[in-house]
C-alpha cells in the first residue's frame, strides 16, 4: 500500500481522519521537471458523491502540481499482480471554471479529455477521483501518466494531480504472495490443525491409560 500527496509535505496520522500516512512525492517521478507545485489556502469544497475527507483529506487536496506531461512511478511492487490505483484531483489552480481538460494514461489511454468543471458539477476546488487497474513492470514499477488532452487551452493549467494511493490486488491464484492458491494454504492449515488435534487427543489417552494401569 502507497499513499503519495503530490505537490505537498508529508500528511500524517495526526492530519488524517482515517489517521493514514501520505509520502511526499519526492520519490515517486521520474523528473520533476515541466511540473510546478502549487498551494491553496481555501476551503476545499467536499461534496455528496464526490471525494470525502475519509477518501482524502484536506492537505492531500490543497496542494498539487501542475504537468505538463508527467509519469508517477511507484516502485518495489511484485511483478505478476494488478494494483488498484486511485488517482486524486482537485482543481486549485484553475482561474475560472471550464478551462482545464487533460488526459490520463495507464500505459494505454484511460481517460480522455477530463473535465474537472463537469465531474464536480461547475466547481472550484472540488475534489474527486478515479481509479484504475494497473499492471506492474518488469521493472517492479507501476507507471500512471497524467498530461494535456488536445482541449488543453494555451495559457491554461495542462494538467493537475494531487494524490496517489496503490493497493495490491490478489493474483489470479487468488493470492497476495507467491503463486500458491489460497485454498491449498487454507486446506495445508486445516490438515496440520487435524493432525496436531490428533496428536493431543492420542497423547491424553495413552496417559489416562497409563494412569489407570497404575
Amino acid at each position: 500500500m502507497y499513499r503519495v500527496t503530490i505537490g505537498g509535505p508529508k500528511v500524517t496520522p495526526f492530519n488524517d481522519s482515517l489517521w493514514r500516512t501520505w509520502l511526499p512525492d519526492d520519490d515517486y517521478f521520474r523528473s520533476k521537471e515541466g511540473s510546478n507545485r502549487v498551494y491553496f489556502s481555501g476551503r476545499i469544497k467536499y461534496q455528496d458523491g464526490g471525494a470525502s475527507r475519509e477518501v482524502g483529506p484536506d492537505n492531500v487536496y490543497n496542494s498539487a502540481r501542475l504537468i505538463e506531461s508527467k509519469n508517477a512511478s511507484i516502485p518495489n511492487v511484485i511483478e505478476g499482480y494488478q494494483y488498484l490505483v486511485r488517482l486524486h484531483f482537485c482543481d486549485i489552480a484553475s482561474i475560472s471554471l471550464g478551462l482545464l481538460f487533460f488526459n490520463v494514461y495507464d500505459g494505454h489511454l484511460a481517460y480522455k479529455d477530463l473535465d474537472p468543471s463537469a465531474v464536480t458539477n461547475y466547481l472550484l476546488a472540488s475534489p474527486f477521483y478515479v481509479a484504475l487497474v494497473v499492471d506492474a513492470e518488469h521493472s517492479g514499477i507501476v507507471n500512471v501518466t497524467v498530461g494535456p488532452s488536445n482541449k488543453s487551452m494555451v495559457y491554461a493549467v495542462d494538467a493537475i494531480l494531487n494524490g496517489v494511493e496503490i493497493m495490491k490486488m490478489s493474483n489470479w491464484m487468488g493470492s497476495f504472495d507467491g503463486t500458491l492458491p489460497a485454498e491449498s494454504v487454507l486446506k495445508c492449515l486445516t490438515r496440520k490443525r487435524r493432525v496436531s488435534a490428533s496428536f493431543d487427543c492420542s497423547c491424553v489417552f495413552i496417559a489416562e491409560l497409563i494412569s489407570n494401569h497404575r
